[in-house]
């Protein structure tokens, strides 16, 4: 399908443009000597050498057997799919010079609170509304910063705060003005805020980078870039800062080589609001390529962590070779302040030390895999790299692309911004099957044709509010003009997962923060997992006394978060003054935290008061939004007022990850008992931090249902260490045994296979009722088939029919028994997300009125929830998928398939299970279960 051509802003290529992407050849390493290393070019018969010598030799710290290479332009970039953020490698050129390793600092060391991260925010706010709307008010904009950046504003200390920001906010407010107003049109050509777009993403795979502008306008094929800064440019050399200026040169790099605009037509600016200046930057090569020297070298010091080699990089040796400089900077600043945080590592106890980069390694390998995959691998499906190394056909044959998609409405708010966007989904066939669902992060750009690559243009985030066969309803994350898109109506569009940010850094801050939490924790959680057994009782009871800790163990069913956990929270709030922090590790799962606190009634008769961490998309229900942060500070006018406001709140919730972002939190409120569901699919370093900042914790999870899901060989969670330590019938750990959702017809099997038959009814009406028409329980067998009428392995059309049939089936008894149709009747897991569509698209065939109302999803997404039937369809076609699909492991001297265990005990009245005999019985698991089933 062609399309009509964009207008200039969206021009295809041109062949002189086409010839110059040509100039980069993609090549993977096979050979690495001291002098050389070999390349097999995509293409090209035989070897290229490429000499380590001269320029080139600081790439032996770089390059390993199997990494990528990107070749061109007298430039070489190592592993070019592993995108390095601009604002990152612009931050390596520091006053004392540049080097890499301050990427990796930065990565791990945690920055302190800062009035100055505080004044660039709120000039950044600034900014966005004179761009956008002319500008609030400075009265309404600064109220708004207050509530967004709450935290923050009570973690600066007070005499900082007054000197750095308060004392300039005003003037940069007006600086804004000035500059929109006054130096915008001043320029040549001048800049107009009509055109202009606020924060607009791009990628370039070419060379290793991605970056967010803070505004760019594209216009009769010139490219105009300004760079926002809310302090000093280098007053003493009369310039703007290195730092800076790399910054917008990469900008426009990347404006070149993905939109083909020459170099003489890309006009970079540095706003230094403080003065303010507009300072117009002159294009350079020289620092280009320094810029990507150093985004070699950091590559190169991520493989080395990768590999278990970064002990070098944290000592005073590696914090001496940064700089040869003996300036008062360097020497009496920067390099002290270095070496102490270095010696938090140093300094640490060996076992505390051997953790601190087991656990760096584990994470950085895991961003290594979402990024490109195994090193030597040639496709891997959950690879951000495929976003632009897959074709159309590719991509829709694993349904990770929805193309072409047409701007049927724009929502827009009161000071006329798109919020929303309505998509009409165009193609229907065999493509149709796709992975997505409500609540995606997704990243949405214009197209000219099919084969048009995210690479090539402008990029806007999203998640997506609603989907449905024919459309999608994405919310944007920055809003955009109204005016924009409006231009914008008439063209087409693409969505694919947005996977290219990642939670590496919050992870590397959180363990080394491990390394300063209580050294109690650290004896508790790391240091002396097992040996407890050798302290004396009087040492165990003192330890017990000063820190304390509790399991609790919740099969299916038995009510961990409904039940225990409000039970918890009910006589902590009523018997004690304490104050709660609830984690979880779903934003799903939080939602279900705070259905159960909107349960309980206080002894004044009154709902209980929490607050909510996160961002309104976030929240499954929008009654939770009223209790975030942002909303729940609202009325608050001075820092007093808003300290007052979270002192006297006792509860808060929150994601695990989301209380990583938001960690001030925890030095301006004192916690004394920290909850944390699901804390079984949790691995250390996204929580074990956390629970350092209470004096006690309490754990409830279930180590056979499903773990944490990660691309690596999984770790034991910490809740299955600490449950081990304790030991059997421990004081410590208590095991819930009563269930009350399952009819005993359909635990039976999960109860013996992996319970142990430790599991008991309550029992409940629907537990004690007699057999009615429906069956409790059946395998329905769906044979093999002979060719797939779709291109993916991840979708099954003939169990879709079934699934189908047999919500039909589900649906006329209800309707025979005057049973009125919920949400909570029906649900449908798969493996793949690709399945969903297949099933929708059966069900509305059918012309079923209800299928609005069933949730299809993956197992992952169903752990903790529940419907009256399961249909569960296996789809898997391969002893490969098969494989995916069960992988047992022993506990307790069973074996546990967790997947498996998490499927059948979403039921509570009927199960049905579909897929294929032959391919399911070579599992032993799965084979046990259809002969028990077909009984």
């Amino acid at each position: 399908m062609v399309f009509s051509r964009f207008f200039s802003n969206f021009a295809t290529e041109t062949k002189a443009r086409k010839m110059e992407k040509e100039m980069y050849r993609r090549g993977k390493v096979t050979e690495v000597t001291d002098g050389a290393i070999k390349v097999k070019f995509d293409g090209e018969e035989g070897l290229s050498e490429i000499s380590l010598e001269g320029e080139n030799s600081y790439l032996r710290k770089c390059v390993w057997k199997g990494v990528w290479l990107s070749v061109g332009a007298g430039r070489i970039i190592v592993q070019p799919d592993y995108l390095v953020d601009i604002s990152s490698i612009a931050a390596c050129f520091t006053e004392v010079g540049p080097h890499a390793l301050n990427y990796i600092f930065s990565l791990v060391m945690p920055p302190e609170a800062s009035a100055y991260t505080l004044l660039g925010n709120t000039v950044n706010l600034f900014f966005d509304n004179k761009i956008h709307s002319g500008g609030m008010s400075y009265q309404d904009a600064l109220q708004k910063t207050f509530h967004d950046e709450a935290i923050r504003y009570l973690c600066v200390d007070e005499d900082e705060l007054r000197k750095v920001y308060f004392n300039s906010i005003a003037s940069q407010y007006s600086n804004i003005g000035t500059s929109v107003d006054a130096l915008f049109p001043s320029q040549n050509p001048p800049l107009c805020k009509e055109r202009g777009l606020i924060e607009p993403s791009f990628i370039c795979p070419t060379l290793g980078i991605s970056g967010r502008m803070d505004y760019l306008e594209i216009n009769d094929g010139e490219a105009s870039i300004v760079e926002l800064k809310s302090g000093k440019n280098d007053e003493f050399r009369r310039c703007s800062k290195s730092a800076h200026l790399i910054q917008t040169l990469l900008y426009a790099e990347t404006l070149h080589l993905c939109r083909n605009i020459p170099y003489e037509r890309i006009h970079t600016y540095l706003l230094y609001n403080k003065y303010p200046l507009l300072s117009n930057e002159q294009y350079s090569r020289t620092l280009v390529d320094k810029a990507l020297k150093i985004r070699n070298e950091i590559i190169g010091y991520l493989h080395q962590i990768v590999e278990g080699r970064g002990e070098s990089l944290f000592t005073p040796d590696a914090v001496n070779s940064m700089c040869n400089s003996q300036g008062k900077l360097w020497q009496q600043y920067v390099k002290p302040k270095l070496l102490a945080k270095i010696n938090v590592i140093n300094d640490a106890k060996p076992m505390m030390k051997r953790w601190f980069f087991d656990q760096i390694q584990f994470i950085l390998k895991e961003e290594e895999l979402s990024r490109v995959g195994e090193t030597g691998a040639t496709f891997n499906d959950r690879t951000a790299a495929n976003i632009w190394l897959n074709n159309y056909e590719q991509k829709c044959a694993d349904g990770k692309i929805i193309s072409p998609l047409a701007i049927d409405e724009l929502t827009t708010n009161e000071s006329l911004e798109v919020t929303n966007i309505t998509l009409r989904i165009e193609r229907h066939d065999e493509y149709t099957s796709h992975d997505f669902r409500k609540g995606d992060a997704v990243i949405f750009y214009p197209i000219d044709s099919l084969e048009t690559k995210a690479s090539e243009r402008i990029i806007f985030r999203a998640n997506i509010a609603s989907i449905t066969d024919s459309e999608i309803n994405i919310e944007l994350k920055n809003n955009e003009k109204n005016s924009y898109f409006r231009t914008l109506t008439k063209f087409r569009f693409a969505i694919e997962h947005d996977i290219i940010n990642s939670s590496a850094t919050l992870a590397c801050r959180a363990v080394y923060r491990m390394l300063t939490a209580d050294e109690e924790w650290q004896k508790i959680l790391i240091e002396d997992f097992g040996q407890a057994e050798s302290e004396s009782e009087q040492e165990k009871k003192a330890a017990e006394e000063r820190k304390d800790y509790r399991l609790i163990v919740g099969p299916p069913g038995t009510g961990k978060t409904s039940v225990t956990l409000r039970k918890i929270i009910n006589e902590i709030y009523s018997e004690t003054d304490e104050n709660i922090l609830l984690l979880a590790f779903t934003h799903r799962a939080v939602d279900e935290i705070c259905k159960t606190l909107e349960t309980i009634i206080t002894e004044d008769n009154a709902f209980l008061k929490y607050c909510r961490l996160g961002s309104e998309y976030e929240c499954g229900e929008k009654k939770y939004q009223k209790k975030l942060l942002a909303s729940f500070v609202a009325d608050c006018k001075r820092r007093s007022e808003l300290q007052q406001k979270i002192d006297a709140t006792r509860i808060f919730v929150s994601t695990t990850s989301r209380m990583n972002v938001n960690h001030e939190l925890l030095d301006v409120k004192k916690f004394d008992t920290i909850i944390v569901d699901e804390s079984s699919q949790l691995l250390d370093y996204q929580f074990i931090e956390l629970l350092t900042h209470a004096r006690r914790f309490i754990l409830i999870g279930d180590h056979k249902q499903l773990p944490a899901v990660t691309l690596q060989d999984t770790k034991r969670s910490l809740f299955e260490r600490l449950l081990d330590a304790a030991g059997e019938g421990s004081e410590g750990v208590t095991w819930l045994k009563k269930q009350g959702r399952m009819h005993p017809e359909i635990a039976k099997f999960a109860n013996g296979m992996f319970y142990g038959e430790r599991l008991e009814i309550i029992p409940l009406p629907h537990q004690i009722e007699e057999s009615n028409e429906l069956e409790r329980y059946e395998f329905v067998d769906v044979k093999q088939e002979t060719a797939r009428t779709t291109l993916s392995t991840k979708c099954n059309p003939n169990e879709a029919k079934v699934a189908a049939e047999i919500v039909a089936k589900v649906v006329a008894h209800y309707r025979k028994k005057g049973e009125e149709i919920t949400e909570k009747t029906i649900g449908i897991i798969v493996p793949y997300r690709n399945q969903i569509s297949a099933i929708r698209k059966e069900l509305a065939e059918k012309g079923i009125g209800e299928s609005n109302l069933i949730n299809i999803d993956t197992v992952e997404r169903y752990q903790g929830s529940q419907r009256d039937v399961i249909i569960f369809s296996a789809t898997v076609s391969t002893p490969t998928q098969l494989a995916q699909l069960s992988s047992p492991v022993e506990i307790e001297g069973q074996l546990v398939d967790r997947k498996l265990n998490v499927i059948i005990t979403r039921a509570r009245k009927h199960l049905y299970i579909i897929g294929n005999r032959e391919l399911l019985c070579k599992n032993h698991i799965y084979k046990t279960l259809i002969e028990k089933m077909s009984q």
